[in-house]
């Protein structure tokens, strides 16, 4: 019989305990202790070889109160003996388990200034090079509607302006060293007025304010607005961390897709080619030459 192994717990600083998440201890996230909170009405997003996603509501949604952690749906993707564990433990963002590797390439995909599902909580078994068992927990995405199903009705203006956002998101992975597929279902489109914010008050937003004062920088928070439709990754689990990312290498992940005409992938790169430039610029505003 498996000995029990020492659980350890990440739990992002706005929410006070597992009980916010409804889970009565660490094991109810990894699946092997009484169950979650809402778990017989979750609805299994993913069910593949050592993976299991479920999208469940928080403690409080539809009736009673609310934990700490407000309301709402969330998605828990646990993972047990998930192949793939030399590539998260060997590569960049080197990590000690697969849910650890998510939260880790969703906090440097943030700190780049991309959208992602905001990471609550990460529960993974200690000791031994990778750990067999570990869960992450998501807050789920809301209004977001797949890029491939807004492109079936967008034309003319509105889809000139998500080819400027698409420029925009090519910048942003090109100047944080990242690669990612961008084929259906990696990117969802944000619609409204164009006020959304991101801010840095979350798990990612707190590690980055860590890491700034330990190396002596200053982390870049506050609000940033845009008037386009904002593109939101909805699985960043295939991205690498790599230097030398360009934007043609990144181009290349839409080059096979059917969504867009080639027109269209040139004014993509013509527009990342700007917001990358724009970036640099403003990066090195007062630097002097050395």
């Amino acid at each position: 019989m498996e000995g029990a192994r020492e659980v350890s717990v990440k739990l992002d600083p706005w929410i006070p305990d597992l009980a916010a998440l409804g889970a009565a201890s660490p094991e109810d996230l990894l699946g092997t202790g009484e169950g979650l909170w809402g778990e017989g009405r979750a609805e299994r997003l993913e069910d593949r070889e050592g993976v299991v996603s479920l999208r469940l509501p928080l403690p409080g949604t539809g009736g009673g109160r609310p934990r700490g952690a407000g309301t709402g749906w969330i998605v828990v993707r646990r993972y047990d003996g998930a192949p793939g564990w030399f590539r998260a433990r060997f590569t960049s963002p080197r990590s000690a388990s697969h849910a650890a590797r998510e939260w880790n390439l969703l906090c440097a995909l943030r700190a780049a200034g991309l959208i992602t599902a905001a990471p609550l909580a990460l529960v993974q078994e200690e000791g031994g090079v990778f750990a067999r068992r570990s869960a992450l927990v998501l807050r789920d995405l809301e209004g977001v509607q797949p890029l491939e199903d807004w492109l079936e009705g967008a034309s003319g203006s509105r889809r000139a302006a998500l080819l400027r956002s698409l420029g925009h998101l090519l910048a942003r992975l090109g100047a944080g060293g990242f690669e990612l597929p961008l084929g259906p279902g990696r990117v969802g489109v944000i619609e409204g007025d164009g006020t959304r914010a991101e801010t840095a008050r979350d798990a990612c937003g707190l590690e980055r304010v860590l890491a700034a004062r330990k190396g002596g920088g200053t982390p870049e928070l506050g609000l940033a607005w845009r008037r386009l439709p904002e593109l939101v990754l909805l699985d960043p689990r295939e991205a690498r961390m790599r230097s030398g990312s360009t934007l043609a290498r990144l181009l290349r992940s839409l080059a096979g897709d059917g969504r867009l005409t080639r027109r269209e992938k040139l004014r993509v790169l013509h527009a990342a080619a700007g917001n990358a430039a724009r970036d640099l610029a403003r990066r090195t505003r007062g630097t002097p030459l050395s």
